[in-house]
């Protein structure tokens, strides 16, 4: 039964994650976003959220690196090794 003294309905600031999972604020956000790029969906779910932690901790000398190592290459298809001798033989 609703306690008709309070608001059934009221507005809430918050962020979400694309789970769509509400945090209080943006950080907690991202952290959980992380957590879920991880493999994690909770804090329940082994090393990724202790994880999270050190990459938000450490993200002014991970950035860096990350930048200078570059974008992710677009994956080779499988090719045979045997074809792969070939194309080089056989222009």
């Amino acid at each position: 039964m609703l306690n008709r003294g309070a608001a059934a309905v009221r507005r809430v600031d918050a962020w979400t994650d694309s789970k769509g999972q509400m945090h209080p604020s943006k950080d907690k956000a991202i952290a959980a976003e992380l957590t879920i790029a991880l493999g994690g969906t909770g804090a329940a779910d082994g090393m990724a959220p202790g994880l999270v932690g050190l990459l938000l901790e450490k993200r002014e000398t991970i950035l860096p690196l990350l930048t200078e190592y570059g974008a992710p290459e677009a994956a080779e298809p499988d090719v045979p090794a045997y074809q792969r001798q070939c194309e080089r033989v056989i222009p």
